[in-house]
């Protein structure tokens, strides 16, 4: 999955590349449980946590010349006009609980607010 910082909410977005055309309808059965297994089971505490490091660190560690800190101050302050947006988002993740997570899934993971979209290769004189 992967969620852009903006300002407003927006779209969660889940992409799986599947070998082959028979195990689609499967992937798309396997991602959709996941969704559902969010609203009723409690992420592990310990599973959050390493979310959480993992978003800081991987962050800290792509800030790693001059072009790439620019690049990404340049976008937080679209954002807000302030460098502390930086700060503030990531105090905001340390603030999430599974319980969070639960809630945030009853109210948005659900049939009407989903959209699905595959996209299937043509092979040259293949399938289509």
């Amino acid at each position: 999955a992967w969620f852009a910082d903006r300002v407003d909410p927006y779209l969660v977005n889940v992409f799986a590349r599947v070998k082959k055309t028979e195990d689609m309808g499967y992937v798309e059965q396997e991602i959709l449980k996941t969704f559902a297994g969010l609203k009723t089971n409690r992420v592990p505490e310990k599973r959050l946590q390493a979310v959480k490091s993992n978003l800081k660190y991987s962050f800290a560690l792509s800030l790693d010349n001059s072009e790439a800190i620019a690049r990404t101050l340049a976008s937080y302050l679209a954002l807000r006009n302030d460098p502390e947006t930086i700060n503030k988002l990531y105090r905001v993740y340390d603030s999430i609980t599974p319980e969070d997570i639960r809630e945030i899934a009853k109210r948005y993971f659900v049939g009407n607010k989903q959209v699905i979209v595959t996209l299937k290769h043509q092979a040259d004189g293949g399938e289509k």
